[in-house]
């Protein structure tokens, strides 16, 4: 209910209350859940392996948390939802390290923070915010190597709710070198 799930579940003709396990063909756990007038609350999924695949819960009458795993068993994707939008997120490499964050404002249009990183743990772009009122940002771009690869400034436009580049937009071969200016 908390992501706008359509589907009820339903027993006996009747809207499902309660714990509810459902099981893979060989009886392993493949899904264990808390449903309220066929409405899931809380519940937990499975790999065949028996590793854990996702687990999500209620925080609130509002909010939700859903953490979802490799088959191995590390973490993937950490999700904060906020009813039905998902506020904060962070995904994960396999090998532990994080690929991508982003945190929206709670207006649910603009984000406050957004980040990728390259599988080494080095950063690949952020978008930074400067000023909040008139949301007005910097995004960098950047080499496997560290460096500066493309650097600008957007503002959050309400009008058609996206991002728009202004001023100037520099771009960078990967030993530092200016070798293009954009302006817009």
């Amino acid at each position: 209910m908390f992501i706008k799930g359509d589907s009820t579940r339903m027993e006996g003709g009747y809207a499902l209350n309660g714990w509810k396990e459902d099981k893979y063909a060989n009886g392993k756990l493949l899904h264990k859940g808390y449903y309220i007038e066929g409405q899931l609350k809380v519940y937990k999924n499975y790999y065949p392996n028996g590793n854990l695949e996702r687990n999500f819960k209620s925080i609130d009458g509002f909010r939700s948390k859903a953490l979802l795993y490799y088959e191995d068993g590390n973490l993937k994707s950490e999700v904060l939802y906020l009813n039905d939008f998902a506020m904060e997120w962070t995904d994960y490499f396999s090998n532990g390290k994080i690929e991508y964050y982003e945190k929206y404002h709670k207006s649910q249009y603009h984000h406050l923070d957004k980040k990728s990183y390259y599988e080494n743990g080095q950063i690949e772009n952020e978008l930074i915010l400067d000023n909040k009122k008139k949301l007005l940002y910097t995004y960098h771009e950047y080499h496997t190597n560290g460096s500066i690869k493309l650097k600008g400034h957007l503002k959050y436009d309400m009008g058609i709710y996206d991002y728009v580049k202004y001023g100037t937009w520099s771009h960078f071969d990967d030993q530092g070198n200016n070798i293009k200016k954009k302006q817009y």
